[in-house]
């Protein structure tokens, strides 16, 4: 009776591991790790387990060599953190054989009308004050008050994604063809260096 009780408490701990393992591998536990991954600028996890653009990679990332002169660091770090942050919500799976579909509500700050209105009273303003200025404490002060605006934005948008992954021996992986989501994930800071680019 005992082997028996012993056998049985084996199997339910096999078939438990097996379970766990095969709900960490699945499409919705790997885009759920992605995601953190990205949240968490974590690019050694976001590159074991996806096949993501190299370019998208690089473009969310932060180094010394992107920080401005003479501009607050701290300030520039939590702009960037806007520009690239973003909150999530898994919907749904859907998998048709190795390749599996998984729908994501990924929530952004919504920049462009803060920062539009934002930058043209700055313009005003320091068009006023502009005498004993140089060109690059002109474009500083206007950076960092752009940055300050940016920080305290609190409007959200929406949007849908669809994060498209591909089995590879046996275990799912984020695809390379993911640009909708990399458009949601970079379309903050296209929108910040377009409104920039407009005023030059």
């Amino acid at each position: 009776m005992k082997k028996i009780i012993l056998f049985c408490i084996i199997l339910l701990m096999l078939l438990t591991g097996c379970t766990t393992l095969s709900t960490n591998n699945s499409p919705t536990s790997v885009s759920n790790q992605f995601l953190k991954a990205l949240q968490n600028r974590d690019f050694d996890t976001i590159r074991s387990i996806s096949k993501w653009d190299e370019y998208a990679i690089q473009s969310i990332q932060f180094t010394e060599n992107d920080y401005i002169e003479n501009v607050d660091k701290n300030i520039q770090k939590k702009s960037h953190n806007v520009l690239y942050g973003f909150n999530y919500k898994i919907k749904n799976e859907q998998i048709h054989g190795n390749i599996a579909n998984v729908t994501v509500a990924i929530h952004t700050k919504d920049i462009e009308k803060d920062i539009q209105s934002s930058l043209d009273q700055i313009i005003n303003s320091i068009s006023s004050s502009v005498e004993n200025k140089t060109d690059k404490e002109i474009q500083n002060e206007i950076i960092t008050s752009l940055y300050n605006t940016l920080i305290n934005i609190n409007n959200e948008k929406e949007k849908n994604v669809i994060i498209q992954l591909q089995k590879i021996n046996n275990s799912w992986v984020v695809a390379d063809n993911n640009k909708d989501l990399e458009h949601v994930l970079l379309e903050n800071s296209e929108i910040f260096m377009h409104i920039l680019q407009l005023k030059k």
